[in-house]
């Protein structure tokens, strides 16, 4: 629809797949296994009353402008952004992402342990954990371009293979692992409660 998509109330077994050619907006709960929201010419958003949850696949994002899903969310399965400008997800519990593709900024918080386990490539990032560890998968690769990174987790932070134009910015409550190549222009990696170190 050139007018954009409204999605209210939504429950299904199966996949839901929808793609707007204006701004796709959820504005009631969507409850479904599968997940694949396109927007080929606006943004994807989420109203007050929106929650989201899937419960068992993949979500995959892809817009011309910015996704933002910060409501009461459970996403089950791993995330995907295949193209957008400023990406906002948020999760009550763990969040895992896979790969992730935005000229803008990626903003990512999880109540539980947030993961990054693909090919994740932004402007800027900023990942919170407010209730468990960021943990950086070893085939994972983190390249930000442009921006600061900031991360933040209640436990621990693992990274792996990690590139960045900015600063990158670390401060858990638990250890920091850092097991990959890391290249950044500068670095802060604090620990309130746990130690700091380098893998082999």
């Amino acid at each position: 629809s050139p007018n954009g998509v409204v999605l209210g109330t939504l429950t299904s077994t199966g996949k839901l797949d929808v793609t707007a050619s204006g701004n796709l907006a959820l504005n009631g709960p969507v409850n479904v296994r599968s997940l694949d929201l396109g927007s080929t010419g606006g943004n994807i958003s989420q109203g007050a009353s929106s929650s989201l949850v899937v419960t068992h696949g993949a979500t995959d994002l892809k817009a011309n402008g910015s996704i933002t899903l910060d409501k009461a969310n459970d996403f089950n399965g791993t995330v995907n952004v295949l193209g957008g400008t400023d990406v906002t997800l948020k999760d009550a519990n763990a969040l895992t992402l896979g790969n992730v593709t935005a000229t803008g900024k990626l903003d990512a918080t999880a109540g539980g342990n947030l993961a990054v386990n693909g090919a994740v490539n932004v402007r800027s990032l900023d990942l919170e954990s407010t209730g468990g560890s960021i943990t950086q998968g070893a085939s994972s690769t983190l390249v930000v371009t442009h921006g600061d990174s900031e991360l933040k987790a209640s436990g621990g932070i693992t990274l792996g293979a990690v590139s960045a134009a900015g600063k990158l910015d670390a401060l858990a409550g638990g250890d920091i692992a850092l097991d990959g190549a890391v290249h950044v222009d500068s670095l802060r990696l604090e620990s309130t409660g746990g130690g700091i170190t380098q893998g082999a």
